[in-house]
């Protein structure tokens, strides 16, 4: 069971560059490692058309969605505007009230 599963590997954050090369980084490093560590591939986004087209390929796969990141960005501890999530469908936050 445990040789199916694979650790994905998708940033750096301890290293100092932007995104991409922290994922360039992340992913020489672990290049030759134990081959149920991968690393996520990046795409550039090409428009919202692009996006949806990969969304829809994502959702079909049984993925949640695309995570977009600020290619120049240095990595952010916790919520950050240079990241967003896209999902297929909405999701929201209630406060049930007696």
């Amino acid at each position: 069971m445990w040789k199916d599963v694979k650790f994905c590997v998708f940033d750096a954050p301890m290293h100092p560059g932007h995104y991409q090369e922290r994922h360039q980084f992340a992913s020489s490093s672990i290049s030759g490692c134990n081959p149920n560590i991968c690393m996520v591939p990046i795409e550039p986004c090409l428009g919202l058309d692009h996006l949806q087209s990969k969304l829809n390929e994502i959702t079909k796969k049984q993925g949640e969605g695309i995570m977009l990141y600020s290619p120049s960005a240095k990595y952010t501890s916790g919520r950050t505007k240079n990241l967003l999530k896209v999902k297929a469908y909405i999701e929201e936050d209630v406060k049930f009230v007696k």
